[in-house]
């Protein structure tokens, strides 16, 4: 996923957040233009989230605003996943072949 984010420049934008502000009374020019490219650019970023995962993986983050919360999300539900792994029983056997002799240790 990072690749596929670091290869549209998008990376970035997931890294250091963004964040609307609440007023921009008193922007130049250039920082109007400046706030509209970091806003599309964060926009961009969460559909390419949007359309990389799963369903699931939607569902999750369907809620979000910015790309960098869509990718927190994200990086929490994995390492939740992770986690539960961990905590199953780490070897288990499984049959190969349907030969008793013939077992692969399985990692959960």
């Amino acid at each position: 996923m990072k690749s596929l984010l670091g290869c549209q420049d998008a990376w970035e934008v997931v890294e250091e957040g963004f964040e609307e502000p609440t007023t921009t009374t008193g922007y130049t020019s250039a920082q109007t233009k400046a706030l509209k490219e970091a806003r599309s650019k964060d926009n961009a970023t969460l559909y390419m989230l949007f359309r990389a995962v799963d369903e699931s993986g939607f569902e999750k983050i369907a809620s979000a605003t910015t790309s960098k919360e869509a990718w927190d999300i994200l990086e929490k539900s994995v390492q939740r996943s992770q986690s539960s792994q961990a905590s199953a029983s780490p070897n288990s056997s499984l049959r190969v072949g349907g030969h008793e002799d013939e077992r692969v240790e399985k990692c959960i």
